[in-house]
């Protein structure tokens, strides 16, 4: 009698326990969900930032070259600085669209590797863009400007600019190209260089990063 009372007692502990378990994970799941939403929200304001201003930079340099287009195919080389800034916008809307879709098949309920191999991925493709972004603006900063002013006052702005200092130009572009394998190196082969992605990849990211390993330390426990 009296170890059936023991075995009794035990099994209703026990399911108490297990009810407490349930319940606790019941809370973190709402938690997680809860956070995971505030993460991605905060995560993709970089990648639609960069689709934005991207757009805006493809609209603007489309319709300059259709507006001139008959000047552009008569002398090509007039079209360069619409053609690196059309490029490098495709470049950041690739990009961003990558991110965004990672941000969207994130979820902190599936295996921990799994949601750290897409963060990896994330994270890559964040520094990939940042980076690039900082090389080419430092080794290409002058074409923005050049196209503004073909943009206000035609295409042969270019001509007349190479014409009064072709050799100014030439020198910014070889010292922007220095800069921006500066920064590559940098970013890669530097004794900073994890400080430095650190701190390319956004606040998004780090935060992430952050509650995937509070989510394996509470699983270890």
């Amino acid at each position: 009698m009296e170890n059936q009372t023991l075995i009794a007692a035990w099994s209703e502990l026990q399911t108490r326990v297990e009810a407490s378990i349930a319940l606790q994970m019941k809370a973190h799941d709402r938690e997680v969900a809860k956070r995971q939403g505030r993460l991605r929200n905060k995560a993709r304001w970089s990648p639609i930032w960069d689709i934005v201003m991207s757009g805006i930079a493809l609209l603007f340099t489309g319709g300059y070259a259709s507006g001139n287009f008959q000047a552009l195919l008569a002398t090509p080389w007039l079209a360069l600085p619409a053609l690196a800034v059309y490029a490098m916008g495709i470049f950041q809307i690739n990009l961003a669209v990558r991110q965004l879709i990672v941000l969207s098949d994130l979820d902190y309920t599936q295996p921990v590797l799994e949601t750290q191999a897409k963060l990896a991925q994330l994270r890559k493709l964040q520094f990939t863009s940042v980076k690039y972004t900082l090389a080419l603006g430092m080794g290409l900063w002058f074409l923005p400007p050049i196209l503004i002013l073909q943009m206000l006052a035609g295409p042969q702005v270019l001509q007349k600019l190479a014409d009064a200092g072709g050799s100014w130009m030439v020198g910014n572009l070889l010292v922007g190209i220095g800069l921006g394998a500066g920064v590559l190196w940098l970013v890669a082969r530097s004794k900073h260089a994890s400080k430095i992605q650190d701190g390319l990849v956004g606040k998004g990211i780090l935060e992430a990063e952050a509650f995937l390993q509070e989510i394996r330390e509470f699983q270890a426990v």
